[in-house]
C-alpha cells in the first residue's frame, strides 16, 4: 500500500527527472504543484525561483527572489531577507 510519502518521494524524482532532460515548463509546473503541499510557501517560492536560475531564465528567478525578499522582510525574519537580496546582487 502506497502512501503520501511515496507519492512526495515519486513527484520529487520526477522534477529531478525534469530538471536532468531540461524540460523547464514542466519542472516549474511540478514545483508549483509540490509547493501546495509545503507548509513554507517561502520555501515553495524559493523552490520556483531556483528552478528558474537553473534554467538561466535571469529575469524569472530575479522578481521570484525579490518577492521572497519581501516575504521575509514581513515576517521580520530580516537576516533571511538581506540573504536573498545579496543573493540577487550577484546574478
Amino acid at each position: 500500500m502506497k502512501t503520501h510519502f511515496d507519492h512526495y518521494a515519486l513527484a520529487w524524482h520526477k522534477l529531478l527527472e525534469l530538471v536532468i532532460f531540461g524540460q523547464k515548463s514542466e519542472a516549474i509546473g511540478l514545483a508549483k504543484l509540490l509547493g501546495y503541499s509545503m507548509n513554507d510557501k517561502i520555501l515553495a517560492l524559493q523552490l520556483q525561483a531556483d528552478l528558474y536560475l537553473l534554467f538561466n531564465d535571469i529575469k524569472e528567478s530575479k522578481a521570484l527572489y525579490i518577492k521572497i525578499a519581501e516575504l521575509y522582510a514581513q515576517n521580520s525574519h530580516h537576516t533571511k531577507s538581506v540573504a536573498i537580496l545579496e543573493h540577487i546582487k550577484l546574478l
